[in-house]
């Protein structure tokens, strides 16, 4: 990782403070689709501003945010070698479940796109995953997407907002 393309060393990720996520379905389909096992995707890598809830900055001055982060935020991981790589904005984003996108709206970097699931037979019938900083791909409407297919790539805000492409992924349940 360069860490000049973030402007403070604070940024970048140690093995010893940062938090670390295996593979999941999710995460295979993110390496198959955008060829991380040529670089030895092991795992994905958090600073713990990047998780759910937190109320830490990863970025710029580092400092408090003003509401709770409120999804997680992937865009590190770590290879083979122990090296910490990021995602860029041609990084295809699958989707988690066969849904209906309901909709697709502005965040304030790229788009957010919330795909609603429903499973009859479980706790919670109804959830939508939410997919934010991307850009949708040319044609995506709203409508069916199936499972593992991909509908959008990252947000290209390093050289607007001086930060690393990022998915904001963030689940919303409904009882």
């Amino acid at each position: 990782m360069n860490r000049s393309e973030f402007g403070d060393t604070r940024t970048s990720i140690r093995h010893s403070d940062a938090f670390v996520l295996k593979k999941s379905r999710f995460t295979e389909w993110m390496v198959r689709k955008n060829s991380l096992d040529a670089f030895g995707f092991q795992e994905w890598a958090f600073s713990p501003g990047m998780l759910f809830n937190s109320n830490d900055k990863w970025w710029g001055n580092q400092g408090k945010r003003e509401m709770p982060h409120e999804g997680l935020d992937l865009c590190f991981y770590r290879d083979r070698e122990n090296r910490i790589h990021h995602l860029n904005e041609k990084t295809k984003i699958p989707v988690l479940y066969d849904g209906v996108i309901v909709r697709v709206m502005d965040d304030f970097i790229g788009k957010s796109v919330m795909v609603e699931h429903r499973f009859y037979k479980s706790s919670y019938p109804r959830f939508c995953t939410i997919y934010g900083h991307t850009t949708p791909l040319d044609g995506l409407d709203i409508g069916r997407v199936s499972m593992g297919g991909t509908f959008s790539q990252l947000w290209p805000c390093r050289k607007r907002y001086k930060r690393t492409p990022r998915l904001i992924y963030t689940f919303q349940l409904f009882g």
